[in-house]
């Protein structure tokens, strides 16, 4: 891809095909969230073996998950933001504001219950969605890291790239403890590089393959 130009000119993959590494990707990603879990809730889990793995596989588990989100959201360059939301956010939208409450929910029952906590009022609630400090973060970030894609579609691919990795920087020393500026800065440059270059990744993919 050449310097300047368009992400509006990424071409959309027309194979129908399913790919294998997507998958592969996608189980390796998973596969690290049940290692960390496993090592967080379960007694002694810190020391056992799947901990260790799930150091192992720490730098990759979530880079990894973004970067196959954003190598199949590229089609939103595509879209209005009527499609974008109809075809794409709503489907994150959706689990993401009905599943984080009752998961923060169960999980102070849970604090209520064996540890003695008291259960918080609803603007606990509303401020860890609107914060995105719960189990679903993840689908927060997909909302987030979409809109990004497609507000940014017809900007150069440099301009893009630079904004993205200086501008959450500029904001660290006001917003360091922010959760939603914190795993911007960590995770939408994988998002990005899924998307911006998609033909680069099947091409390495097909020949790995």
């Amino acid at each position: 891809m050449k310097p300047g130009s368009s992400i509006s000119a990424v071409p959309v993959a027309t194979q129908k095909a399913r790919m294998d590494w997507p998958d592969v990707a996608k189980g390796l990603s998973i596969l690290g969230v049940v290692f960390l879990h496993v090592s967080m809730v379960v007694p002694e889990g810190e020391d056992s073996f799947l901990a260790q793995l799930n150091h192992f596989l720490d730098p990759l588990r979530m880079p990894l998950f973004f970067l196959v989100s954003g190598f199949f959201s590229v089609k939103v360059l595509n879209f209005t933001f009527e499609q974008l939301f109809k075809r794409r956010l709503w489907f994150f939208l959706v689990p993401y504001l009905f599943w984080t409450p009752i998961e923060l929910f169960f999980n102070r029952v849970e604090g209520f219950i064996f540890n003695g906590f008291e259960m918080p009022d609803a603007f606990y609630y509303v401020n860890k969605v609107v914060q995105s400090t719960s189990m679903y973060w993840f689908l927060f970030f997909l909302v987030w890291f979409n809109l990004v894609l497609w507000a940014t579609r017809k900007l150069p691919v440099w301009l893009v790239f630079t904004s993205a990795l200086v501008v959450p920087w500029l904001f660290m020393p006001m917003f360091g403890d922010n959760e939603i500026l914190r795993k911007t800065l960590i995770y939408l440059p994988a998002f990005l590089i899924g998307a911006y270059f998609r033909p680069l990744i099947t091409r390495f993919a097909d020949a790995a393959g």
